[in-house]
């Protein structure tokens, strides 16, 4: 009986076997390169919320240190400008909120879709 090296069934099944580790390969590369890339997005997105929150913070501060007699009328430029830093602050709790956290969460059927293509190889 010659040796199985020499079959050509054995040469078949060592190239399908070295295509299918290469492909495993390959898509465990794509997966971590799509995590590094969700990695930056969610960092940059928690950056910008931090952002946004400090300078919600900031103006609290500005707006609790005005002294008590200050003149609130909605007409003088100090009024106007207070209306417009709660519609500013208004804004910023929205963008800094638990919806503008979750938005950052990936997608239940991009996961979904990731893990049935790494099942299936």
């Amino acid at each position: 009986m010659p040796p199985l090296r020499a079959s050509p069934t054995f040469a078949r099944f060592s190239r399908e076997e070295r295509e299918r580790q290469w492909k495993i390969l390959h898509h465990r590369r794509q997966l971590a390169q799509a995590r590094l890339k969700r990695e930056e997005t969610r960092l940059s997105h928690l950056r910008q919320i931090i952002e946004l929150r400090r300078e919600a913070r900031e103006i609290r501060e500005w707006i609790s240190g005005l002294p008590q007699e200050a003149s609130l009328a909605v007409d003088s430029d100090l009024g106007r400008m207070l209306q417009w830093l709660e519609s500013r602050l208004a804004e910023l709790d929205r963008q800094t909120g638990l919806d503008a956290a979750k938005s950052v969460l990936p997608d239940e059927f991009e996961l979904v879709s990731i893990w049935t293509e790494t099942l299936t190889l």
